[in-house]
This record gives C-alpha cells, sequence and structure tokens, in this order.
C-alpha cells in the first residue's frame, strides 16, 4: 500500500520542471520495503521512468532526486539530508513521528492497520513543489 501511495504522490505533485527521470531516493528501509519499491521501476509518470536509489551516507543524496523516503533509524543522518534536500526540489516523506519536523511534506501513518498520509503545509510554503488539490483532499490531515 505505501508502494502505491507514493507512486500517487509523483503523480499528484508538480515539480518545477519536469524530469527525465523521476528518482525516489529511500533511506531506512527494511529489505522487504526495498523489494516493493523495486515495483515502482516498472511504472511510469507521465512518460518519464522512475529510478530508486538506496542513500547511506550525508553526501549520498544525489541532485537527481525528486522524493526522499526516511524510514528511521539513521536519525544523525536524516537531519543533514533534510538540509540538503531543502536547496532542491525534493518531495520529502518520513514514516516516523519523531522526526515529523517542517522539512518534511508528507508524513506516512499506519493507525489500527489502515495506511494514510499527513501534509505538513508549513515544509511547503516556499519550495517550488505544487500539490494537486486531490492529493490534499485525500490526506488524513493537513498541518
Amino acid at each position: 500500500m505505501k508502494t502505491a501511495m507514493l507512486y500517487y504522490f509523483m503523480l499528484y505533485v508538480t515539480w518545477p520542471s519536469t524530469p527525465d527521470v523521476f528518482t525516489l531516493c529511500h533511506a531506512g528501509q527494511p529489505e522487504d520495503m526495498k523489494i516493493q519499491l523495486s515495483s515502482l521501476e516498472r511504472k511510469s509518470i507521465r512518460g518519464h521512468s522512475i529510478s530508486l536509489r538506496d542513500i547511506t551516507g550525508v553526501s549520498s543524496l544525489p541532485s537527481t532526486c525528486n522524493m526522499l523516503l526516511l524510514g528511521g533509524g539513521q536519525t544523525h543522518l536524516e537531519e543533514a539530508w533534510l538540509e540538503k534536500a531543502r536547496d532542491q526540489s525534493v518531495l520529502t516523506i518520513s514514516e516516523n513521528d519523531s522526526r515529523w519536523r517542517n522539512e518534511v511534506m508528507i508524513r506516512l501513518r499506519s493507525d489500527n492497520g489502515q495506511v494514510g498520509f499527513e501534509v505538513k503545509l508549513k515544509a511547503l510554503s516556499g519550495s517550488p513543489l505544487v500539490f494537486n488539490s486531490k492529493l490534499l483532499r485525500l490526506a488524513a490531515g493537513t498541518y
């Protein structure tokens, strides 16, 4: 379900310029989630392919990232990745409540087996990314 949500985030967010390849960078994901994420590489967004990048170090966040998915467990690096993403047009997503900072635009959540997401509007201010109103209506909350 999370993989499908990530795909729809790519559909319902507009970047300032359309990339040749949509790159989803991810960190702290368990192996089963990495396998699920790999299914995205068989899809496309508006005729453009999707690429995955597993990042591990501060310098490993490439300038080609369009989305950054933080899975937790790497607190000492997450702040640096978010700082670096702030200077780029990167959609930031976290699965961890404690990482729900101003820089994280979308927080994935799971309540009683139900998967949903929240949008942090404050993180969007000043960002060149545009969220489609459909995405905002589907959010469990906007803050």
